[in-house]
């Protein structure tokens, strides 16, 4: 049996995390044209073979925020992006839920984990409100996946 790194248990640095923090409050005006090259592809394409379930390491958070722009068109990409958002932060909070308005349309792999309990806007899963809004939007994400579901249905 091949040997599996624990991932779901991975944890960082204080380095790391605090260099996460930092580099996410910067302005980045010009965020939108910036592209992985090579190596940070393969990093990123990395971070997608992980499992749904499993929180990206805050190393990763920021790279996939870094090059958010350039995930729009990767329906695989959606669920590891909503993972990386801050969503204590009102900014980075409005800027995820404009940008899953401009995501490519997503396919029903990628709709089921959005219903899941990572997304979840009751108070069995997420028993006090983390954020202002979460219901809300938790509720948006949601209401993407279910409209993906109807579609798949129809077809």
């Amino acid at each position: 049996m091949k040997n599996m790194p624990d991932i779901l248990n991975r944890r960082d640095d204080p380095i790391s995390y605090k260099y996460f923090i930092m580099t996410r409050d910067l302005d980045e005006s010009a965020v939108k044209d910036i592209t992985p090259n090579k190596e940070e592809q393969e990093a990123i394409n990395k971070v997608f073979e992980d499992p749904d379930f499993a929180q990206p390491s805050e190393k990763n958070k920021s790279m996939l925020w870094h090059f958010r722009y350039s995930l729009t068109t990767n329906k695989r990409a959606l669920i590891k992006f909503l993972q990386c958002v801050d969503w204590t932060k009102e900014k980075e909070e409005v800027e995820a839920m404009s940008m899953l308005k401009k995501w490519v349309e997503i396919d029903i792999e990628q709709a089921l984990p959005l219903l899941s309990f990572m997304f979840c806007a009751n108070s069995i899963y997420q028993p006090k409100e983390l954020f202002p809004n979460q219901y809300q939007r938790f509720n948006e994400i949601r209401t993407l996946a279910v409209k993906c579901l109807e579609k798949q249905s129809s077809e």
